[in-house]
């Protein structure tokens, strides 16, 4: 039997802690309990290729833990890869990384390209198997991926092995080797022979038969999803013309609490947002703003001596809103930013403006974007609603984007307007409004999500589903840090910190019964001793009977 495990000792130590603990060696027994992912339409039919049982591609398997993600490929039991390499064999594993949670397809996520290419060919070599591979990145982003090896960069390395009968191949690469945010994507593609009308895909249906599914692994809950891939578009295309005609079907995502106060502004109803709608199709993200009817956009102009300033923010990082609190999803940056008031400019209105991407910032103010391409934006003829389109491929977008919208007359920042309103404020409520691709528009209260001078959740009204352990804040930190836990029902909880050997620091708390709801502990940076520990990476594992889950935290000094 090959062995060829290359040891990582984060997930050796932490092996107890993981979702699922694979050792790369070929003998897939830690697979036991770990069903595949392409159950029914997505199954591999056995016996539909051309030139025999070689290249017949059976089951794929996905799982992963905090820091790995693991596959498992099944091919037709009475064939050899052994063999098929000797007669010419190309296997390669694609993964997409930019659609977000599969909607919107219209084999979409092929043509907006995939984002990454793994070979795993040599692994079937019958004289010299390989037990790593390259991960390359499609660093063009062609709608077709370009023929390798022009246009990929090579990000990492991907351990891989073939087990004795030489039909099932394992792998497992690291989550950081790719840019991928909440959703993955894989297709595996096997030509036979160097014979392209010899090819097997699976998932099965995938290059365009009917029904076509896809397989999405959540990379949080680490948890594989058939879906289906039905139909162009999640919504009609929007016409960015101003008529505002084809937003009839749409509604307002400032419901509740979120909505705008009208009348809020102190110089007058120029700046002031009312209503905001959001959604997407297969291309763009759009997003209309509706502001107060007795206002105009170009009184932002003509009433005042300076320019204006209303500029749409994304933030596309944080998982379905989680983790969010007073700043972070805008202290680690609105990771696109778009200037609109030159858009309604009576001197010089514009059709396109620059959509900008976050790259840099100094001491904690947004300073520094790069233009990464081009938005589509048309005011109405009463002036008081604009429309915008953003290229989905411009925007590097998991599952989830939230809107922010910040307006500012006459460089007056005692004149400054937010949606959603209160989300700067230093008083609740407070919220966040998340559009999730394929769910569609939500809002959530930040003061659930407390975090740096968040508001505690007083209300009794938020009574968790299922155990979350969210990033520690701040992070890095320096003396002290806050680790914040959801608990679905009143249980004993064990949190303890570890250093990168695997050796524990201290014991934070020790199978103490805590409330269900959010829950808070603090550790300023001792361990079990009373001691100052090191700067360095650490670990904090927070357990209960029924629940383990890990994070990393950054001790700067």
């Amino acid at each position: 039997m090959r062995k060829i495990f290359t040891a990582i000792f984060v997930l050796f130590i932490f092996s107890g802690f993981a979702v699922a603990q694979i050792e790369i060696d070929g003998d897939m027994l830690d697979w036991a309990n770990i069903p595949p992912a392409d159950v029914d339409s997505t199954a591999e039919e056995l016996g539909d290729m051309v030139k025999g049982a070689n290249y017949d591609l059976q089951d794929l398997y996905i799982t992963g833990n905090d820091s790995m993600v693991y596959m498992r490929v099944v091919f037709d039991p009475s064939g050899s890869l052994t063999a098929a390499y000797s007669a010419g064999l190309a296997l390669s594993l694609y993964l997409d990384t930019d659609v977000a949670a599969g909607s919107g397809l219209d084999w979409g996520w092929w043509t907006l390209s995939y984002d990454y290419l793994i070979d795993l060919s040599e692994a079937a070599n019958d004289t010299a198997p390989a037990s790593e591979v390259t991960i390359l990145n499609n660093i063009q982003r062609d709608a077709i991926a370009p023929a390798w090896p022009d246009g990929w960069d090579s990000v990492g390395v991907c351990m891989v092995a073939m087990n004795d009968n030489a039909n099932e191949i394992e792998l497992g690469f690291a989550k950081d080797a790719i840019d991928a945010w909440y959703n993955l994507r894989f297709t595996y593609e096997v030509v036979g022979e160097w014979d392209w009308d010899n090819v097997d895909v699976a998932p099965n249906a995938h290059f365009g038969w009917d029904p076509a599914w896809m397989i999405d692994f959540d990379m949080v809950d680490n948890v594989p999803y058939n879906t289906a891939v039905k139909g162009p578009q999640i919504v009609s295309a929007i016409e960015i013309d101003g008529d505002m005609l084809d937003w009839k079907a749409e509604y307002q995502i400032d419901v509740d609490e979120t909505a705008e106060d009208i009348g809020d502004m102190p110089t007058g109803p120029d700046f002031d947002v009312k209503d905001v709608y959001m959604t997407s199709d297969s291309n763009y993200v759009y997003v209309r703003v509706v502001i107060d009817p007795s206002g105009t956009f170009s009184g932002q102009w003509s009433k005042y001596t300076n320019a204006p300033v209303f500029e749409l923010h994304f933030d596309t990082n944080m998982d379905k809103t989680q983790g969010l609190s007073w700043g972070n999803w805008w202290l680690l940056g609105g990771d696109y930013k778009i200037s609109l008031q030159n858009v309604y400019n009576p001197d010089n209105p514009q059709s396109e403006v620059p959509l900008l991407k976050f790259t840099g910032d100094y001491e904690g103010a947004e300073e520094t974007y790069d233009s990464v391409g081009t938005v589509m934006a048309a005011v109405n003829d009463n002036d008081n609603e604009i429309e915008v389109a953003i290229p989905r491929d411009s925007m590097h977008v998991g599952s989830d984007i939230r809107p922010f919208i910040y307006s500012v007359g006459d460089e007056n920042w005692d004149n400054e307007e937010y949606f959603p309103n209160d989300l700067i404020a230093e008083e609740g409520p407070a919220y966040v409004v998340n559009y999730q691709f394929v769910e569609g528009t939500g809002a959530k209260n930040m003061k659930v999500l407390a975090g740096p001078g968040a508001i505690g959740d007083d209300t009794g009204a938020h009574q968790p589903k299922e155990f979350t352990l969210y990033q520690n804040y701040p992070n890095p930190f320096n003396p002290s840090t806050n680790i914040v836990f959801e608990l679905p029902k009143t249980q004993k909880i064990t949190v303890a910190i570890y250093d990168v050997t695997g050796r524990k620091v201290k014991t934070l708390v020790d199978n103490k019964v805590m409330s269900a709801g959010r829950n808070e502990v603090t550790w300023n940076g001792l361990n079990q001793k009373g001691n100052p520990v090191s700067s360095g990476m650490y670990f904090y594992r927070v357990s209960t009977g029924d629940y383990s889950k890990i994070r990393k935290m950054v001790l700067m000094k």
